[in-house]
């Protein structure tokens, strides 16, 4: 206890120094009276017995010194001791002081929002249980790599298989209206295997999740709820389990209600059993509905699983030709299907940001050369007095320390501003990025950087500002000028920061490059005073849908300004859709040989294409709704071209029945053009449109003005119609093309903002070496000027330095962005990594910059009066 007791005083000495010192004071102060009446005790006068017991004592000083050794521990006390010198040297320099923080906290802010959302996105664990085990099973055929799968080849995949421990699956999205809780809603819900939510390890907050049982057909019609449709609709009622709900008009039993956060997959609502679905999907293999998750089981890799399904896939091949034949199966590990493209430009986004903050560094670097050389007498006499090289170099860490300290902290503050800027923008583009937050271990990595931050931009001003020669520093009149070995590393920080900031800026220019190429790109319709809604039916009150939409567009094409009503099943620049069929042809062709080519299936109304502005290229349009009664298919011009090659393909037949017991045959009566189905960096797909409704269909008005000013409009036409009928996702064609780009708008706005960041600092670096070149230079310039050197001579001169810096750096750059562009590869669009009008731009982008910033202090120069430059010092 006594030895701990020592320790925890001496721990909390250093703040309690005042009262210690003056304890101590008050006890050496009695030790000496005492001596002294000792001393006159013995017949000692009173003068002599006072210089007695001082000498006896000995030094009061050395004394106090070894007492203050011994009460608490020397090196904290050093260092608080340091912490207070540095804050009164930054007192003394606030404009140092301000701006080495704030370039500081640019960097450090933009790292600590960035990872944030790496951690959130990239690094948290998924929220499943172990999670590694977990990959997606896809289905390939012909050009498509990943195809959904049938139910029943998933159900032959879970009996044949042994490297899984469980299969389950989900179908793709499907769209129901909850009703019966005030205004209509649409959510989107998906069936699900028995086994799903066992295997990802997830239990129901309330109630239960699923049984084998209700997988089969005739089972009840259950339902579970996502905590979020729960909360916001049901208001959190705990009586919920065991209550209907109504979806598309049929009543469904609540049986539980997941926990909060667990939404597998991200966009679903609610779930059913896939013995819900309807009777040609769980029986038919043309179907493919679904997507499989699969857990491995404990040992196996997945390029086992892959070699186990592989041989699986060429088992149904042979045993259901006509509808397996060409199929695959490949395996992907199931965080990065969830990630997709968002981890590579996370990543990338990271590493921008970690060069932005090493060119910080570096501009603090040399700053803090810079001040150093102002220093320079007050190193040497501190090394006079004792100081050694050591010291020295820890005084300096400490005040770069405490600059990382501040820059850190005000970073944070920063770094909350960009998350939610992050979390605002972003949320459609990277998954889980709702979760981002200043947490725990976002703070310890702010923690760790900014010490680390320290070191790298204070070590080498440190070590370099401690190398002193101390007869020269402590000449009377002695001139502060630096050394040239200062003047080199000084020289070496820019030539980073221009490097560095070069890469940065190639990269942002290689996106937006590519971004312009991508608006420039034709999505072979015309969004232009383009409105669009989408509207889903109940199947069950509307068996024929076709008359319920010809009213509306009837009322809508009545309404002044609207020139064309359009309806389509799916609308165009969307995700992939599971509208897919496979056809045949009535003799086969070069290009059609082997497995059955893939088409995407889009139902439409006449008026469709006039909507879009898409033009008829060949043959005739639709004569009107029901005409796929004739069996009659427009398709696009790619089809024509890959399908029909050399030859008119109107007039032809084709046969979408080719995957079942009866041929359909469908004549072509006409060719539009070409539209980009999934986004407009994707290439035009095989289409074919079929004249007929679906249940769900996307209305599609063509106006002569404002669209969004005709959206009350719209939903009071079909809500006075039926009020029960949802009308959603009302949006202009422009802003359909703008979401489809929100992708690549991302990556490129931050990387632009951190490469115009890195531009500016490097601006600021080539600024601040020439100006301060040009203050010792004086001097020099002077004199130069009193020999008759011209004005443009001194020009030259200065700015020449300048450039020379600049030069470097831009030709080092270039060596690290043509190695590192090619990371960006991923994220570009007919733009190659290795640009060279890219390369070349932002070179002379860069050499402009460096410019601007030599010739502001190089005119300055330019005025330095000789006479006054030739008293200088």
């Amino acid at each position: 206890m006594t030895r701990l007791h020592t320790l925890i005083s001496r721990l909390f000495a250093p703040f309690r120094g005042e009262r210690l010192e003056q304890d101590l004071e008050s006890e050496l102060r009695t030790h000496l009276e005492m001596l002294v009446d000792e001393n006159v005790r013995r017949g000692i006068s009173a003068a002599e017995a006072h210089y007695a017991a001082l000498r006896s004592f000995g030094g009061v000083e050395q004394v106090k010194e070894s007492y203050r050794d011994q009460r608490g521990l020397p090196m904290i006390e050093t260092l608080a001791q340091d912490v207070r010198y540095a804050l009164r040297q930054l007192r003394r320099s606030p404009g140092f002081a301000a701006m080495a923080i704030l370039t500081l906290a640019l960097g450090l802010g933009a790292n600590i929002a960035i990872f944030s959302v790496v951690h959130a996105v990239l690094l948290r664990s998924l929220p499943y249980k172990d999670p590694a085990r977990l990959a997606k099973v896809w289905e390939t055929y012909r050009q498509f790599p990943k195809v959904w799968a049938s139910v029943p080849n998933f159900w032959d995949w879970q009996e044949q298989n042994h490297a899984f421990e469980a299969i389950g699956a989900y179908r793709i999205a499907t769209g129901f209206t909850l009703t019966g809780q005030g205004e209509p809603q649409r959510t989107q819900g998906t069936f699900v295997s028995a086994n799903l939510f066992g295997l990802l390890g997830v239990k129901a907050s309330l109630g239960r999740t699923f049984v084998p049982a209700e997988d089969k057909r005739g089972a009840e019609p259950i339902v579970i709820l996502s905590h979020a449709l729960w909360q916001q609709v049901f208001g959190s009622n705990p009586s919920m389990v065991g209550r209907a709900i109504t979806l598309n008009d049929k009543s469904y039993t609540v049986v539980g209600v997941m926990p909060p956060g667990i939404r597998f997959p991200d966009w679903a609502d609610l779930w059913m059993p896939l013995g819900q679905m309807g009777t040609d999907e769980l029986t038919s293999r043309v179907y493919h509905p679904l997507e499989v998750v699969a857990r491995l089981k404990a040992g196996v890799t997945l390029a086992e699983a892959q070699a186990q399904m592989s041989t699986i896939a060429g088992r149904l091949d042979e045993e259901y030709p006509k509808t397996n034949a060409g199929w695959g199966v490949t395996l992907v590990p199931l965080r990065k299907e969830l990630l997709g493209s968002a981890q590579e430009a996370l990543l990338i986004l990271l590493g921008a940001t970690g060069l932005v903050l090493l060119i910080a560094c570096a501009n603090v670097a040399n700053l803090l050369l810079a001040r150093a050389s102002a220093r320079g007498k007050e190193m040497a006499l501190r090394a006079v007095l004792g100081a050694g090289r050591g010291r020295l170099m820890r005084q300096l860490l400490t005040e770069s320390a405490l600059l990382s300290s501040l820059g850190g902290t005000l970073g944070l503050l920063l770094a909350f501003w960009g998350r939610d800027a992050l979390v605002r923008i972003g949320p459609a583009i990277v998954p889980h990025l709702e979760g981002a937050a200043i947490s725990g271990p976002v703070l310890a990595f702010s923690a760790v950087i900014s010490i680390l931050t320290g070191l790298v931009f204070g070590l080498v001003p440190a070590f370099q500002s401690s190398r002193l020669d101390l007869n020269g520093a402590l000449k009377e009149g002695a001139r502060t000028s630096p050394s040239h070995r200062h003047n080199r590393l000084r020289s070496c920080f820019v030539v980073v920061q221009v490097a560095l900031a070069l890469i940065l800026v190639v990269g942002a220019g290689l996106l937006i490059k590519s971004f312009v190429r991508l608006l420039g790109v034709d999505p072979g319709f015309s969004p232009r005073n383009v409105l669009t809604a989408r509207i889903d039916l109940s199947p069950s009150r509307y068996p024929s849908p076709d008359q319920f939409y010809e009213h509306v567009s009837d009322r809508l094409r009545a309404l002044p300004g609207v020139e064309a009503v359009g309806l389509i099943n799916y609308f165009p620049l969307g995700p992939e859709s599971a509208n897919k069929t496979r056809f045949g042809l009535e003799r086969s062709s070069p290009s059609t040989q082997g497995t059955l080519p893939v088409a995407e299936l889009r139902l439409i109304n006449l008026d469709y294409f006039r909507a879009m502005g898409i033009p008829l290229v060949k043959g005739r349009n639709f004569r009107s709704w029901g005409e796929e009664k004739q069996q009659v298919i427009i398709i696009n011009t790619t089809m024509a071209h890959r399908i029909f090659p050399n030859e008119d393909p109107v007039g032809r037949r084709i046969n979408l029945g080719a995957e079942g017991p009866q041929p359909s045959w469908f004549s072509i009566v006409g060719v539009v053009g070409d539209v980009r189905d999934f986004g407009l960096a994707s290439q035009p797909q095989l289409d074919i449109y079929l004249d007929g409704p679906d249940s769900g269909m996307c209305m599609v008005v063509r106006t002569d003005s404002d669209p969004l000013s005709l959206a009350p409009s719209l939903r009071r036409v079909v809500h006075d119609l039926d009020r029960e009928v949802p009308v959603t996702q009302v949006i202009t064609g422009e802003q359909i093309v703008s979401h489809s780009l929100a992708s690549r708008r991302f990556s490129m706005v931050l990387l632009g903002l951190f490469a115009g960041l890195a531009l500016m600092l490097a601006a600021i670096g080539i600024y601040g070496v020439i100006s301060y070149a040009v203050t010792q230079r004086t001097h020099e310039i002077g004199i130069r000027m009193a020999l008759g050197a011209e004005r443009g001579e001194v020009l030259k001169l200065v700015v020449g330095q300048g450039l020379a810096l600049a030069f470097v750096g831009v030709a080092i750059g270039l060596a690290g962005a043509f190695a590192l562009s090619r990371l960006l590869a991923g994220l570009l669009y007919a733009v190659k990594p290795t640009d060279p009008a890219t390369f070349a731009v932002v070179s002379l982008v860069l050499t402009a910059v460096a410019l601007l910033a030599s010739y502001i202090p190089a005119r300055r120069a330019t005025k330095v009066d000789p006479m006054v430059a030739l008293r200088y010092e």
